[in-house]
């Protein structure tokens, strides 16, 4: 069996004495993996255990995981931040610790956005002299490699291009449409593979469902999943594929009428309410979108909603390549459902997530995620701003959401990823405007066939079909991007109408 390389970076070895935790780990994990030690990489001349020496030798070691002590007191000035920063995204990372409680839990929660962090270890199991503990060990560390490496396998990308796949509004349970214009995974799958433009990422930019319901989800989950098994990926491989944001029609808006109505228990009857609620129920409403997305990514986050589903994402890191998900519909209540403007807490906390080392590289290409088109999060928007037929009307407005074109500047942010217009179309923010960011838009349109059970009228404004954006790389950094959009429809199915 081959040997993995595992790094120990843990204050308590080579201490000697009935302390030294390294015999523990050689006892546990010799067997199955090549075991280096921290501090056997340690220039030694310059101080011991100094902080900077110590971070330094992170960057040139060499491993396929590393199990890190949450708590190096040993170290002084040294925590676990410090160095799951310093790892980044070159290897996964198994936290150890000899106590966990609600505040280490925490901890990992933080740690999860710096780097990848794939799971914990109590090490009192480690310090077990027991072969049946020890193999369920290797096991899991084992498994660990195999998971973070076979993805880095297979997101290898082809002829130096990393592609990316750009759905948008599915609106599944749209009672307008009827199962005949949802298009065929297997189709698309077939299609895809036939031009040789299997995505390394499939990027979702909202409305998966038609009205949030469960139920909708529920199918939503299985298409997406059948979309992703048509590039020959395992269900791990397309859950670290899959990048997903909500949108408007994923609000859930039932849970707005709570506000006005309640159960009587005594009568077994709903009434209106007497007295005004104090609770925000709208804050649930995107909970059946949350549980569904965090089936297909497997990332809580989405469980948690995590500072309000704004978060960055650090799987394409080793390719240069980081996004950022954006909630747009998150101001949304009963008052006021077609909010779309910015929660400036969250995008603030969003900066935070950007401060770690995984995401403070400004060389990397990043790509923003979010469901409604820049001139949609303004606080008062023109009817008259929508697209029309010839999709011009867009091109005409210079004026953006402040808080987004903040976001923008912040990141450096090279593409913005949305939907909701239901027409594709690729442009700059500065083509109207020079005092805008040069910021590509990939504007998605809706992924459905023309809808049969839609009138003509209604048909002819929209248009059905996906983006690819094809990043092309050199030393693994983006040099030039291709923008292509494709058509659907019953008769010639999927054409290709435009490309840069």
């Amino acid at each position: 069996m081959k040997k993995f390389k595992l790094l120990i970076i843990d204050d308590e070895t080579m201490m000697g004495g009935a302390t030294d935790r390294k015999p523990y780990y050689e006892n546990t994990f010799s067997k199955s993996f090549d075991l280096m030690f921290i501090q056997d990489y340690v220039d030694e001349s310059n101080g011991y255990l100094l902080k900077e020496n110590i971070i330094h030798s992170i960057k040139d070691i060499d491993a396929h995981v590393a199990i890190v002590d949450v708590r190096l007191d040993n170290w002084g000035m040294i925590d676990c931040s410090d160095v799951l920063d310093r790892i980044s995204s070159k290897f996964p990372v198994v936290l150890t610790s000899t106590s966990w409680n609600l505040e280490s839990y925490s901890q990992i929660e933080s740690y999860r956005q710096r780097t990848h962090v794939a799971d914990f270890i109590n090490f009192s199991f480690i310090a077990e002299e027991n072969n049946h503990i020890n193999d369920e060990l290797n096991y899991k560390l084992r498994s660990v490699v195999y998971d973070f490496w076979k993805f880095s396998k297979h997101a290898r990308v082809r002829n130096n291009t990393f592609r990316i796949l750009h759905l948008s509004d599915l609106q599944l349970g749209d009672p307008n449409s009827d199962d005949s214009s949802e298009m065929s995974s297997v189709a698309l799958g077939d299609f895809l593979k036939s031009k040789k433009l299997i995505p390394n990422a499939i990027v979702i930019s909202g409305d998966v469902a038609y009205s949030g319901k469960p139920s909708e989800y529920q199918e939503a989950q299985e298409y997406i999943k059948s979309i992703g098994r048509q590039f020959g990926q395992s269900e791990s491989m397309y859950k670290d594929s899959i990048i997903i944001v909500p949108g408007n029609h994923d609000n859930n808006c039932d849970f707005y009428s709570i506000v006005d109505v309640e159960f009587d228990y005594m009568n077994n009857e709903f009434k209106k309410r007497e007295q005004e609620v104090s609770v925000d129920y709208s804050k649930f409403k995107q909970v059946p979108f949350c549980n569904m997305a965090f089936e297909l990514t497997e990332d809580e986050r989405y469980l948690a909603n995590h500072n309000g589903l704004n978060f960055m994402i650090n799987k394409f890191v080793p390719f240069n390549i980081r996004f950022a998900v954006i909630n747009t519909c998150s101001k949304a209540n009963e008052r006021n459902p077609q909010n779309y403007t910015l929660d400036k807490s969250n995008l603030k906390n969003l900066v935070s997530d950007r401060s770690t080392r995984a995401f403070a590289n400004d060389d990397m290409f990043t790509i923003l995620v979010g469901h409604h088109p820049p001139h949609r999060m303004l606080d008062k928007v023109e009817k008259n701003i929508s697209l029309n037929p010839e999709r011009n009307s867009i091109m005409n407005s210079s004026e953006y959401s402040t808080d987004f074109l903040s976001i923008v500047n912040t990141f450096n942010a090279d593409m913005y990823m949305c939907g909701h217009e239901h027409d594709n179309i690729f442009f700059k923010l500065n083509e109207r405007n020079k005092n805008n960011p040069d910021l590509t838009v990939s504007l998605a349109s809706s992924f459905r066939l023309v809808d049969q059970k839609l009138s003509d009228e209604y048909s002819g404004v929209q248009s059905r079909g996906f983006n690819i954006i094809e990043l092309e790389l050199d030393n693994n950094k983006v040099k030039n991007v291709v923008t292509r959009t494709f058509e659907l429809d019953y008769i010639s199915g999927i054409r290709e109408i435009k490309g840069n």
